[in-house]
């Protein structure tokens, strides 16, 4: 297959520009992309193969005039996000930050001054009780809202983490005994509630 304007980024690999995309090829195989919006920013960032996100990652480097608004398709893994930390916005290096379980990404962007909003305390109760404590420890309300986040979820870590705030604690007891998968949630909630009735007690 006959390719113009081909650009070398490694052995055998080399990408094309499109009217709206880099694709990205191994020989004449094509084994990803870079996506761009209308402005010629980058949307989406998608690899075919892991072996091939180096590849993404150095054209990215080397094209410092890219401007990254998202990168839908990119692997959530610390070891690839910190390689382009410094090319992403640090409300979006939050977003993956998050969804990579990543507390050392999630505090580089807050010292990018990253905002903490109700969309990131939710998807932090979801996918990271880490993340979600420097939330707590940063006053972000919404505590119920990610309670609720992380109890349809089964996150466990992050339910320990907010039973302690909630005051929905035997509405949850009751939604548990409707289902026998959210056996072990109840068990947190029923050992908060003794804790919370023990210091009614000795308040008392």
């Amino acid at each position: 297959m006959e390719l113009k304007n081909k650009e070398l980024c490694g052995k055998n690999i080399y990408f094309v520009k499109r009217s709206n995309r880099f694709s990205m090829y191994f020989n004449d195989k094509k084994v990803g992309e870079i996506e761009l919006n209308n402005e010629g920013n980058i949307i989406a960032l998608k690899a075919y193969n892991k072996k091939y996100v180096k590849n993404l990652i150095y054209y990215i480097d080397s094209h410092k005039n890219l401007t990254i608004d998202d990168i839908n398709g990119f692997p959530n893994k610390y070891e690839y996000l910190e390689k382009i930390k410094d090319r992403m916005h640090p409300d979006l290096l939050m977003k993956h930050a998050i969804l990579a379980n990543s507390t050392t990404l999630a505090r580089y962007a807050l010292e990018r001054e990253a905002c903490l909003t109700k969309e990131t305390i939710i998807s932090s109760a979801i996918n990271s009780s880490k993340i979600l404590e420097i939330h707590i420890s940063n006053n972000v309300g919404y505590l119920e809202e990610a309670m609720e986040a992380a109890f349809e979820n089964k996150n466990y870590g992050s339910i320990k983490v907010l039973i302690k705030k909630t005051k929905n604690i035997n509405e949850y007891i009751n939604r548990c005994n409707e289902e026998d998968k959210y056996q072990l949630i109840k068990k947190y909630l029923i050992q908060e509630l003794v804790k919370r009735n023990k210091k009614s007690n000795i308040d008392i």
